[in-house]
C-alpha cells in the first residue's frame, strides 16, 4: 500500500489523474496520491484491497461474492455495469407451431421479467420474429446495436422453432449461407452473428426444437450435436449452448409434460390474458413451455404429466447430458 512521503511519482506525471485500471484516483479521502480508485460503480481502496461496498447488481450472480471484481478475474474479465440484454426469437409463417412458438418465448419473456434479478430500468427483453434464418443477423445485431449501450451486453439468446440435427427450420428459404432450402450454415451463417456477448461467462444460448441438441443416427458426422458443433465456434466461446436431445413438445410446466391445459385452447393463449368470471374479468398467466419429453406418454401427459428429459448442455466443443437436468 502507499505510504505517506514514501511514494515515487515522474514529474512529468504529477498532473496524471488516473491510476490501476485505468481508474481515477481520488485523492481527497486520505489525502495521500493514489489512497482510493473510483470504479464508477464502487470505491476500491487499495490499501487493505477491498472494495468499500457491495455490487449493485451482485443478486445476479449469487454464486459469487459481492465484493468481488471482475468475476474474480481481474486479468481476464471487467466488471459490467449490470445491465443485461435478452434476445429472444420465434419462427413464424410455418403454417403449423406458429403459436406455440410464440407463446414460448413470451412466457420466457414473462419469466424474466418476473424474476428478483430483473430490474426494467437497466435490462431488457427483446422479442424476434424471424422466417427467413438468415435474417437472424441482421435482427440481433440490429438490436444490440439499439439498445446495447442504454442495457449492457448480451447475457441470453433463445429461438423457438421446428429443428432438425443441423439446427432451427426457418419457414422461408434461407437468403444466405443455406445449409439446406429452410436451414442456416452452422460456420458461415450461425458462426457469423455478433451476439455482443456478456464477458462475465454467464452467457447462454437455448435452441427449442426438437433434435437440435442430438446426434444424427448413421450420419458421418454423428460425433457432436448442432448445439455442440456451435459452441465450439469463436463467437461462442464460453457460452452455455442448450439443445434438445430429443422430440420438443409443448407442456404448461418446465419439469413435467402435461398438456392438457394446452389441448383445452384451440390456440395457444397470450401468456397474460384476462377471462371472465361471475366477478368481472381477470388476468391470468397461460405459460407454455418447449420441453424435451416422451412422445408415446400416453394418457400419463395429461393426467399428472411425465417427467421432461434432459437437454445437452454445450460449452466449448464439448457437450454433456445430466442426469435429472430440467
Amino acid at each position: 500500500m502507499l505510504m505517506v512521503n514514501r511514494g515515487f511519482v515522474p514529474a512529468a506525471n504529477l498532473n496524471y489523474r488516473y491510476g490501476f485500471n485505468g481508474k481515477e484516483k481520488q485523492d481527497e479521502f486520505h489525502n495521500n496520491s493514489g489512497d482510493m480508485y473510483d470504479f464508477g460503480a464502487r470505491i476500491y481502496d487499495p490499501r487493505v484491497a477491498r472494495f468499500l461496498s457491495v455490487d449493485n447488481f451482485s443478486s445476479k450472480f449469487p454464486g459469487n461474492s459481492p465484493y468481488l471484481f471482475g468475476g474474480n478475474s481481474p486479468i481476464g474479465g471487467v466488471d459490467v455495469g449490470g445491465d443485461s440484454l435478452y434476445i429472444l426469437a420465434y419462427v413464424s409463417g410455418n403454417g403449423k407451431g406458429d403459436d406455440l412458438f410464440q407463446a414460448s418465448a413470451l412466457t420466457r419473456k414473462y419469466d424474466i421479467e418476473h424474476s428478483g434479478h430483473f430490474d426494467p430500468q437497466r435490462d431488457k427483453v427483446a422479442v424476434l420474429e424471424v422466417q427467413d434464418m438468415s435474417d437472424i443477423k441482421v435482427q440481433v445485431e440490429k438490436t444490440t446495436a439499439d439498445f446495447a449501450a442504454t442495457y449492457g451486453k448480451t447475457v441470453e439468446f433463445g429461438i423457438w422453432s421446428h429443428s432438425g440435427f443441423d439446427g432451427p427450420i426457418g419457414s422461408k428459404s434461407t437468403s444466405e449461407n443455406p445449409k439446406d432450402f429452410f436451414q442456416w450454415d452452422v460456420n458461415k451463417g450461425w458462426g457469423s452473428v455478433n451476439f455482443n456477448w456478456d464477458p462475465t461467462g454467464k452467457d447462454r444460448a437455448g435452441f427449442y426444437g426438437c433434435n437440435s441438441g442430438n446426434t444424427e443416427p448413421g450420419s458421418i458426422d454423428n460425433e457432436v450435436s448442432f448445439t455442440t458443433k456451435l459452441s465450439g465456434l469463436s463467437n461462442f466461446k464460453d457460452v452455455s449452448v442448450w439443445g434438445q436431445t430429443g422430440g420438443a413438445v409443448p407442456s404448461s410446466f418446465t419439469n413435467t409434460r402435461n398438456i392438457s391445459l394446452l389441448l383445452a385452447l384451440e390456440d395457444y393463449m397470450p401468456v397474460e390474458s384476462k377471462v371472465a368470471t361471475d366477478a368481472g374479468p381477470v388476468n391470468v398467466v397461460n405459460k407454455t413451455y418447449m420441453v424435451q419429453g416422451n412422445l408415446g406418454g400416453g394418457q400419463s401427459a395429461f393426467f399428472g404429466g411425465t417427467p421432461t428429459l434432459p437437454m445437452r448442455v454445450s460449452k466449448n466443443g464439448v457437450g454433456i447430458v445430466k442426469s435429472g437436468q430440467l
